[in-house]
């Protein structure tokens, strides 16, 4: 076998995923020929593959050396250099595959990626608008532009990307999730809801599509709606920080003053310093033992069940958002 199909052979194989025998192959190809570049190159992504990235960053650095011109030489070296915690240095990377090639959609995208890690979240807009520009059907550059809007207190325009995202991948549930969080910041709870439901019926065994719907209902003194979502969040993923955190919450509201202490303690021996649930812990030990629970009709009333919340939402926001416009 000649050294184009030995290298064929262990190319299909690593794209078939099958790293152990592409290794071999590869090994036998470089004994054989110690400057083979594509098997550099190639062996370099498969190292990269099994964690192994100093061994692949030194791999990549020959090939780009060897073969300056070659933009997916520095744009490789950008995802090691991202796995191995170097962002502002996978930046570089990125942004000397785009000097090579302007039009590497994928390098203004990871670009992206890399400036929202650094805090430069403008910036990144920028790099999406780029990726988009060339590729306006690639949902993944929206919604991580509409992350970079939300970071950069846009609410309204990070919705209008999570939107264009879902209409090109509608069945995105982190895409979804996001929306409804947004939403629910906007005070559009109805919008809102919707968002989580639609969630939950493409993954119903999402712990954060519950968790974040309980939140809603949590906001809107929907309390026992909202222990039930956190309790489906916690069947799901019994370590949900969050979920058990915010389970202590309603319970604390409902006045079941022992439980809501146990689920406190629960996230603090997850994660001892998880500050929201020792903060809230401590405000429950400071209230009286014999302190009041909400009233009833206020907190929790067995009327507003979470199918008449569905019906009174729209008629909620509405009210809500003349109290706004005063």
């Amino acid at each position: 076998m000649d050294l184009a199909q030995l290298y064929n052979q262990a190319a299909g194989l690593q794209r078939a995923g099958d790293l152990v025998a592409a290794e071999r192959l590869y090994g036998r190809l470089l004994a054989a020929a110690p400057g083979h570049l594509p098997s550099l190159y190639m062996l370099g992504l498969l190292r990269h593959r099994q964690g192994r990235h100093a061994e692949a960053l030194a791999l990549l650095d020959t090939v780009a050396q060897r073969s300056p011109a070659n933009p997916q030489a520095p744009y490789n070296r950008g995802h090691v250099l991202a796995a191995l915690g170097r962002p502002a240095d996978a930046l570089a990377a990125f942004e000397k595959a785009l000097a090579l090639d302007p039009r590497y959609e994928k390098a203004h995208f990871n670009r992206g990626q890399m400036l929202r890690r650094l805090g430069r979240h403008q910036d990144a807009v920028a790099a999406y608008d780029a990726a988009i520009v060339l590729r306006p059907d690639s949902a993944a550059s929206r919604f991580a532009r509409a992350a970079a809007l939300a970071q950069l207190d846009r609410p309204e325009a990070a919705l209008d990307g999570y939107r264009a995202g879902l209409a090109l991948a509608p069945g995105h549930v982190e895409a979804l999730l996001a929306e409804g969080d947004i939403l629910q910041t906007l005070r559009r709870f109805h919008e809102a809801l919707a968002a989580y439901d639609r969630a939950l019926a493409l993954k119903p065994d999402c712990a954060d599509g519950f968790n974040n719907r309980g939140c809603l209902f949590f906001s809107l003194e929907c309390f026992t709606g909202a222990l039930a979502d956190f309790d489906s969040a916690l069947a799901i993923d019994p370590r949900h920080a969050g979920a058990l955190t915010n389970r202590g919450n309603a319970l604390r509201q409902l006045g079941r003053r022992d439980e809501a202490m146990a689920s406190y303690d629960a996230v603090l021996a997850l994660q001892p310093d998880h500050r929201t649930a020792a903060d809230n812990r401590s405000r429950l030990l400071a209230e009286p033992p014999d302190a009041r629970a909400p009233d009833a009709d206020t907190a929790d009333a067995p009327a507003l069940d979470a199918a008449r919340l569905r019906r009174d939402l729209a008629a909620l926001e509405e009210a809500l958002q003349l109290q706004d416009g005063i």
